[in-house]
């Protein structure tokens, strides 16, 4: 085993804000109005309107159970 002085000043520290760490999440995303959406999460695409028009909302009151944390 190699002993490093000064080893703990390697690792980030607790006040450190990148990179970005979490337990766990949940992640949602819509498109509208728009001609064309990319969404891009962990190097995923989440968009089903690349090549196309996303249309409009699919109910009146889409915005009414957005939640954040």
């Amino acid at each position: 085993m190699f002993d490093i002085p000064n080893a703990h000043l390697l690792k980030n520290k607790p006040g450190d804000p990148w990179p970005l760490r979490f337990d766990s999440y949940s992640f949602g995303a819509r498109c509208y109005h728009v001609m064309r959406c990319s969404i891009v999460f962990d190097r995923k695409q989440h968009s089903l309107h690349l090549d196309g028009p996303s249309g409009a909302p699919y109910a009146p009151d889409w915005k009414d159970d957005w939640t954040g944390g």
